[in-house]
């Protein structure tokens, strides 16, 4: 279930699905055992660098995982919706201006360092400068298309600022699928619990013993009290 968003939380290391199979003689007859595990190469390959375990049953994580997104979704569906969506537009308000501030920061860096170079252009025609003329022009050109990049991101972020109208019309609908996974997510088949998982979960780290800390994304936390946990963690039974 967890396929390219399990990680070793000792190394860092992404875990892989590991497919096993065995072949017992018993007083019936023989009998196959199968079962799969996630398995960190790091550790394998180079055990020094890793303190965690080579191999983790996958059943058992998977298991503690769906454990966990339950109780997240509990919270996503007992939550009165307009805090849900009170939480949410200022989650996306703050993003939203963190960037734009950012953005215009990065013009303004790209405009002084534009406008340095030109001075330093002066200078050198007057012979107060070491920098040639030539070196001069071509950092110049470099800095104007830094300054052309950076104006243009601002534009770009600028122009997808939504109304409040529009950003509560897509909040909401986001809410409302949230629930509807919610309430499918034990009987899914397999590949549609995947896709949800995915949806929702940024990432899982499996420390030795099976300790296990599951980080949900930005868009799934979302929903609840800004200042709420970002992961959790549990042992896995």
């Amino acid at each position: 279930l967890l396929t390219g968003m399990i990680y070793c939380g000792e190394c860092g290391e992404r875990l892989t699905i590991n497919h096993c199979r065995k072949v017992t003689d018993t007083q019936e007859g023989q009998r196959e055992y199968r079962w799969s595990v996630y398995r960190c190469y790091r550790k394998i390959n180079s055990r020094k660098t890793c303190t965690g375990q080579s191999t983790y049953n996958a059943k058992r994580i998977d298991e503690a995982v769906l454990s966990i997104v339950r109780s997240f979704f509990a919270r996503i569906t007992t939550l009165p919706e307009a805090a849900q969506m009170q939480a949410a537009m200022q989650r996306e308000n703050l993003i939203q201006e963190k960037a734009i501030q950012t953005a215009e920061d990065d013009v303004e860096k790209a405009t002084k360092a534009l406008s340095a170079l030109e001075d330093e252009a002066l200078k050198t025609l007057s012979g107060e400068s070491k920098l040639t003329l030539d070196t001069i022009s071509k950092l110049i050109e470099k800095q104007k298309a830094k300054q052309t990049d950076a104006r243009m991101k601002l534009q770009a972020l600028l122009e997808e600022k939504q109304t409040d109208d529009e950003k509560f019309k897509a909040k909401q609908e986001q809410l409302q699928r949230t629930k509807e996974w919610a309430q499918i997510l034990d009987i899914a088949t397999p590949p549609r619990k995947q896709m949800i998982l995915a949806e929702i979960i940024d990432r899982v780290e499996v420390r030795r013993g099976y300790e296990i800390t599951v980080k949900f994304k930005l868009t799934a936390q979302q929903f609840l009290d800004p200042n709420s946990f970002e992961a959790i963690s549990k042992i896995a039974s």
